[in-house]
C-alpha cells in the first residue's frame, strides 16, 4: 500500500507530467524540483527531471537555429564584432551545442584577421604618407612671404634646400622686386636678409 508521501509525488508528478505535455517545461521543472526536496533519488521525479531537461535543450536549439539564420546577412557586411556578441548571449542557452561554439570561432578567427588587415592597411598609409614627405622636403620647401607695401599685396614664393646655398628671385606679379639668399650654417639652412634690387 502506497504511503501518503508516494500519493503526493504521484500526484505532483502528474502535474509535472501534464505541465511538459503542455509544453510549460518552466513549471514542469520546478515541480520536479520541489520533489527533489522531499525524495532526491526517486527514479520517477529523476527520470522526470532529465526528460523536461533534454526537451529544453532540444526547444532551445531550434529557436538557436532560427536566430542563426537571421544572422547570416552580417557574414556577408563583415560584421564580425556583432556576430561575436550575438552568438555569445545563445551560447548561454546552449553551452554545449557544437554548431554555435564551431560560428563563434570563425566570427573570432575572422574579427582578428580583419584587425590585422587593417593594421597593415594602416602601417602601409603611414609609410606612404612619411615617403612623401621625405620627398617633398627633399625637393623644395615652399612658404610665401607677403608684404604689404604700396598698396598691394608682393607675394613671394620662396623654395630653399637644405645645406645648400640658394638664390632665388622673389616675384611680384610680373616683375622681380628682390631676392633672398639661404645660407646654411652650422644648425642647417636659415633665411638671410632681404635684399632690395633697386
Amino acid at each position: 500500500m502506497a504511503t501518503a508521501i508516494e500519493i503526493l509525488i504521484d500526484q505532483y508528478l502528474a502535474q509535472a507530467d501534464a505541465a511538459f505535455k503542455a509544453e510549460n517545461f518552466q513549471e514542469a521543472y520546478k515541480i520536479c524540483m520541489k520533489l527533489m526536496e522531499v525524495d532526491p533519488e526517486n527514479a520517477q521525479i529523476l527520470e522526470m527531471k532529465a526528460k523536461i531537461e533534454e526537451a529544453v535543450q532540444n526547444y532551445n536549439i531550434y529557436l538557436i537555429n532560427k536566430e542563426i539564420e537571421k544572422l547570416e546577412p552580417l557574414w556577408k557586411e563583415e560584421r564580425y564584432p556583432e556576430l561575436i556578441q550575438a552568438y555569445q548571449e545563445l551560447y548561454k542557452a546552449a553551452p554545449k551545442y557544437e554548431k554555435l561554439e564551431k560560428l563563434l570561432s570563425q566570427a573570432e578567427e575572422k574579427y582578428r584577421e580583419s584587425l590585422e588587415k587593417k593594421t597593415e592597411s594602416a602601417i602601409d598609409q603611414y609609410e606612404k604618407d612619411l615617403e612623401d614627405l621625405l620627398v617633398q622636403r627633399d625637393g623644395a620647401a615652399r612658404r610665401f612671404l607677403v608684404d604689404r607695401r604700396d598698396g598691394g599685396d608682393r607675394v613671394a614664393d620662396v623654395a630653399h634646400l637644405a645645406a645648400r646655398q640658394r638664390e632665388f628671385v622673389l616675384r611680384d606679379r610680373d616683375h622681380a622686386v628682390g631676392h633672398v639668399a639661404f645660407v646654411a650654417g652650422d644648425h642647417g639652412a636659415h633665411a638671410g636678409q632681404l635684399q632690395r634690387l633697386g
